[in-house]
C-alpha cells in the first residue's frame, strides 16, 4: 500500500463471521417464551400514573400562584397547594387513563 493512501475495509480485518466463532454468536433476546406486550390494564394504569404526575406538577405551579394570590401563609398555604396538586393530578390522571383505555 502506498504511503498516505486510505486503506480499504479488507486491509483491517476479515469478515465478521471469520472473527466470531459460531459457538460465541449472540443470542436473540425475547424468543418464543420471552417478554410479552403489556396488558390493557397495565397500559391504563401507566396512563393514569403519567397523567397523575403531570397533573401534580401543574397543580403545584397553579396552586402556589393561586394560594399566594389569596394571601395564604404557613400551614394554610401548604394545605392549599397539596389540595390543588391532588385535585389536578387526579383529574388529569383520570383523563389520561380513559385515553389509554380507548387506545387498547
Amino acid at each position: 500500500m502506498k504511503v498516505g493512501a486510505i486503506p480499504t475495509h479488507d486491509a483491517y480485518a476479515a469478515s465478521w463471521k471469520d472473527r466470531v466463532p459460531a459457538d460465541r454468536m449472540p443470542v436473540a433476546v425475547g424468543g418464543p417464551y420471552g417478554q410479552s406486550q403489556p396488558s390493557c390494564f397495565d397500559k391504563v394504569k401507566m396512563g393514569f400514573m403519567m397523567g397523575f404526575s403531570v397533573g401534580m406538577a401543574a397543580g403545584a405551579l397553579f396552586g402556589t400562584f393561586s394560594c399566594l394570590r389569596f394571601g395564604m401563609r404557613g400551614r394554610e398555604l401548604v394545605g392549599g397547594i397539596g389540595k390543588t396538586m391532588m385535585q389536578s393530578g387526579g383529574t388529569f390522571g383520570t383523563f389520561m387513563a380513559i385515553g389509554m383505555g380507548i387506545r387498547c
